[in-house]
């Protein structure tokens, strides 16, 4: 029997997903980071991703995989205690780089499917089946678990913000105040009028509707087909389109954002000075074995 994926379910997991990531204390007083806090998203419709104003004091998608595929390094010289890598090693941290659309580690529906013209050349699920991540040198666990808890491969650990890493580390600072902001967002006036409004378009359309954690979606049955499935998430991204729904709820998180920006701006700073420090020293360490 097949298992209905839900969508609310699905976002969760990638915006509140635990990973067990360390902090980093950063210490140097002369590093200066500004940025100019934004009250709005940015919408990016080839990728169908959804850009927030928290999401510019972690790291880009593309420092992200930097500092996993230099972790990959570092992890595989704690394995082998040799300075020198493989070649296998070298190739999944250069896969690991290279940026794939979609992107996965981007916010995509956040506030539901939306961007029929994507969900129809991409299908509703942009994320790829491989793992995109460079994958670690195999070992036994005991070693695996000393080396992914060791010194310099926790001095890269990401900064996004759907990473927890502690109580009181940088991501979960990002993260915590992220999972904030969708929730208000997802209560507010604004959700609950448009989610009446989407539930009759979807009902214009032909499908049942039901409420799955205060979000109206397609009541699809269980043993539907992957065409069946496909038809009813174009449909829901239309309609999400036609009252461009995704666009105006992001601009409401977005403004509850701002508001948490302009209190918290200084340990928010902070938070990037670490971020960009884990990418100098992932350039570093790419550098050293002969990836730009």
């Amino acid at each position: 029997m097949r298992t209905m994926i839900n969508i609310k379910a699905l976002i969760a997991l990638l915006t509140l997903s635990t990973f067990g990531l360390a902090s980093c204390h950063m210490g140097d007083p002369s590093y200066v980071v500004t940025i100019t806090p934004r009250d709005r998203a940015t919408i990016d419709y080839d990728q169908a991703a959804i850009s927030l104003p928290l999401e510019d004091y972690g790291m880009s998608s593309e420092e992200f995989r930097l500092v996993k595929a230099a972790a990959s390094i570092e992890f595989a010289r704690c394995v082998t205690g040799k300075r020198a890598v493989s070649k296998s090693v070298l190739a999944e941290a250069r896969r690991g780089i290279k940026a794939t659309i979609p992107d996965p580690n981007l916010n995509h529906w956040r506030y539901g499917i939306w961007n029929a013209k994507f969900v129809a050349k991409h299908g509703w699920l942009p994320f790829p089946q491989q793992n995109p991540e460079p994958e670690l040198l195999p070992t036994d666990s005991d070693t695996a678990e000393k080396c992914l808890d060791s010194k310099a491969v926790r001095a890269l650990d990401p900064i996004i913000t759907s990473y927890t890493d502690g109580d009181e580390g940088p991501s979960t600072k990002l993260a915590l105040a992220t999972k904030q902001s969708y929730e208000a967002a997802t209560k507010s006036r604004d959700f609950k009028a448009l989610s009446l409004k989407y539930g009759v378009c979807l009902q214009r359309a032909g499908y049942k509707t039901k409420t799955s954690e205060g979000a109206v979606e397609a009541d699809i049955d269980d043993n539907a087909s992957d065409k069946a499935i496909g038809a009813a998430m174009l449909s829901s991204a239309k309609c999400n389109d036609s009252l461009n729904l995704t666009g105006q709820m992001a601009d409401v998180e977005a403004k509850l954002q701002h508001m948490y920006i302009k209190t918290h701006e200084e340990e928010l700073l902070e938070v990037k000075k670490i971020a960009n420090k884990r990418v100098k020293r992932a350039k570093q360490i790419l550098a050293s074995v002969g990836i730009e």
